[in-house]
C-alpha cells in the first residue's frame, strides 16, 4: 500500500497516494444468497479412490451451491482489481490468466464477507467438517482471472495492470445484476471432457493438488452463455470427473489438497473469474498437509512467509496445549507421548523448510517461468526431466547417463548447498529406511508428495535403482526450486 489504511462505520476509507477511496461497507442482507438447502456432495468413495490419510472429511467436494448476492458480484470484481493496489496483489501466470492474491488486506468488504459466519457455516456444510480460514488475509479469495493477457504485450506493468481493472470492472461489470443467476454451468459430457484435458490449450489450471486440504471456490462472471470451465478429477480406475463449474455468486468446495484435479479453461466468455478462498480442518489434532510448493512462485514472500508462520505456529500452539491439558489429568502412555512429540518436531522442520529463500524462487522463476514450474514434479516422477542429461557427470566425472541412481550416488553430490535443512530430513528418511521401515518417505500424508516414494519403491522392487537419494527427498518435501537447482548441479537443465 502507498498509505496508511483506515475504516469507518460508513464503510472503509483507504487512503493510497494522497487521495482517499471509499468502499462499500459489507450488509449480508445484501450481499449474501446462501443456498437454504445443503449441496449435493460427492465422497472419495464415489470417485473409487481410497480415502487418503491426510483427508479430514470422507467428502471429495461438492456440487455448486449459492454464496453470494448479485449485488455482491460488482462490488467484489471492483474490489479485487483495484488499480490503487492490484500491483501489489497480481501477478501474471500465463499469456491467458492473471493471479491476485492478498486482496483482503486492503479491503474490510473483501475480508468480511469471506469471513461472515453464515458463509463460513455454508463452507464447512459443503466440505462435511468444521473449517476455519488458513491465514489471516493472504489465502482468502485469491483469484484465477482468465483474461488475454497477449491483447496487452507491450504495455508497461502498471498501465497492463490498469487496462485490466478498467476493462473488467467497467460498462456491464459494473453493474448489479437481476433476475435468478443458474447455479451452475452445464456440465459437457465427459467425452468432450476428454477430449479436452487430452488436447492442446484447454487447461487454465494443469494436474495439481492444492497448497492446502480445502478450497472454497466462488464465480464472479457472467455465466450466461458460459461454456465448459469444468474442475476435473481423476477417478481412481482412470476416467475423468467433471465438475461443473459454479454459476455467478454460487460456490463449490473441494477437498483439494488431497484430489489430483485441473481447471479447464471457459469458452463464450469476456472473461473467468474465480476467487478461491483455502480452509483446513479445524478440529485440534488432525495432520495438517498444508505446503507451500505451488504458491511460492507468484505470491508476495514477505507476507506470505510471516502469515504462514503465524498459522503454523497457532496449530502448533493448539495442539500443545490439548496434549498439556491431557498430561495435567491423566496419564498418558509413554510411547504416545514420544509419537506426539516426534510429529510436533516433523511439523515445525516442514513449516521451516517450506519457507525457501526468495533469491532461490526468483531465480528458478527466471529460469523456467511459473507455468512450466507446475510440470517439474511430473517430469521428476516420469523421468522425463533427464531426457537431455548429460552422457558424463559434470561434478565427478563418471561416464555414464546422469539419472537418478547417479544422483542418489555421486561422490561429489554433498557439495550441493551443504547447509540445506533437507539434508537433515534426508539423513532422517535413510535412518528409518534402514531401520526396516521402508515406507518412511511416504509420511506426508500428501498424495502428490507420497507418489515419490512409491515411485522409488516399485523402482527398487524392480532391480532399477537401490539408494534413495537428495533429489527423491527434495521432491517430496515439495522442494521444487532445490530440486531444480540440485538437478542443474548435474549438468540437467529445465528452461522455459
Amino acid at each position: 500500500m502507498k498509505g496508511p489504511c483506515i475504516f469507518s462505520n460508513h464503510g472503509s476509507t483507504r487512503i493510497y497516494g494522497g487521495h482517499e477511496v471509499l468502499e462499500a461497507k459489507f450488509d449480508a442482507k445484501k450481499h449474501l444468497k446462501i443456498s437454504a438447502t445443503p449441496p449435493t456432495q460427492f465422497t472419495f468413495k464415489d470417485l473409487s479412490l481410497s480415502r487418503p490419510a491426510g483427508a479430514a472429511s470422507p467428502v471429495a467436494g461438492s456440487a455448486p451451491f449459492t454464496l453470494f448476492s448479485p449485488a455482491a458480484i460488482p462490488l467484489l470484481r471492483k474490489t479485487l482489481l483495484n488499480p490503487d493496489y492490484l500491483d501489489k496483489t497480481a501477478a501474471p501466470f500465463s499469456n491467458r490468466n492473471l493471479m491476485v492474491r492478498n486482496t483482503a488486506a486492503h479491503s474490510q468488504f473483501f475480508k468480511d464477507i469471506w469471513t461472515h459466519p453464515d458463509v463460513m457455516r455454508a463452507v464447512s456444510l459443503a466440505a462435511g467438517v468444521e473449517l476455519e480460514i488458513v491465514m489471516e488475509t493472504i489465502e482468502i479469495g485469491h483469484a484465477n482471472v482468465q483474461v488475454n493477457m497477449q491483447k496487452y504485450e507491450g504495455l508497461e506493468r502498471s498501465e497492463m495492470l490498469r487496462r485490466v481493472a478498467g476493462e473488467l470492472t467497467s460498462g456491464k461489470f459494473g453493474k448489479v445484476g437481476s433476475g435468478t443467476a443458474r447455479v451452475e454451468v452445464e456440465k459437457r459430457s465427459e467425452e468432450e471432457i476428454s477430449k479436452e484435458v487430452c488436447g492442446d490449450g484447454g487447461l487454465i489450471v494443469p494436474w495439481h493438488y492444492d497448497n492446502y486440504p480445502f478450497v472454497c471456490v466462488a464465480m464472479l462472471s457472467d455465466t450466461t452463455d458460459m461454456v465448459g470451465g469444468e474442475t476435473v478429477i481423476q477417478r481412481g480406475d482412470g476416467t475423468l470427473f467433471g465438475i461443473s463449474q459454479p454459476g455467478t455468486g454460487s460456490a463449490a468446495v473441494l477437498q483439494g489438497g488431497s484430489l489430483k484435479h485441473l481447471a479447464l479453461m471457459a469458452k463464450n466468455s469476456p472473461d473467468r473469474i474465480t476467487l478461491v478462498t483455502s480452509y483446513r480442518a479445524k478440529a485440534v489434532g488432525l495432520w495438517d498437509i498444508s505446503f507451500l510448493t505451488n504458491v511460492r512462485p507468484y505470491a508476495d514472500l514477505s507476507v506470505l512467509y510471516p502469515q504462514w508462520s503465524a498459522y503454523r505456529l497457532r496449530v502448533l500452539t493448539e495442539n500443545t496445549t490439548a496434549m498439556t491439558r491431557r498430561l495435567a489429568s491423566s496419564s498418558v502412555p509413554q510411547e504416545e507421548l514420544q509419537t506426539f512429540l516426534r510429529k510436533q518436531q516433523e511439523y515445525l522442520t516442514i513449516t521451516t523448510n517450506q519457507m525457501v529463500p526468495e533469491s532461490t524462487v526468483s531465480a528458478t522463476i527466471a529460469q523456467v517461468g511459473i507455468a512450466k514450474f507446475y510440470f517439474v514434479l511430473e517430469m521428476y516422477l516420469s523421468n522425463s526431466i533427464f531426457a537431455n542429461a548429460p552422457s558424463v557427470c559434470p561434478q565427478c566425472g563418471n561416464v555414464g547417463k546422469v539419472d537418478k541412481q547417479h544422483l542418489a550416488e555421486c561422490v561429489r553430490m554433498r557439495e550441493w548447498r551443504p547447509e540445506a535443512g533437507a539434508w537433515v530430513v534426508f539423513e532422517d528418511t535413510l535412518k528409518e529406511m534402514h531401520a526396516g521401515n521402508s515406507m518412511a518417505m511416504g509420511k506426508t500424508t500428501r498424495p502428490d508428495l507420497e507418489e515419490v516414494a512409491k515411485a522409488f519403491q516399485e523402482d527398487f522392487e524392480a532391480g532399477r535403482r537401490v539408494s534413495w537419494g537428495i533429489a527423491d527427498e527434495l521432491a517430496r518435501l515439495g522442494l521444487t526450486e532445490y530440486l531444480l537447482e540440485y538437478l542443474s548441479f548435474f549438468g540437467i537443465v529445465f528452461e522455459k
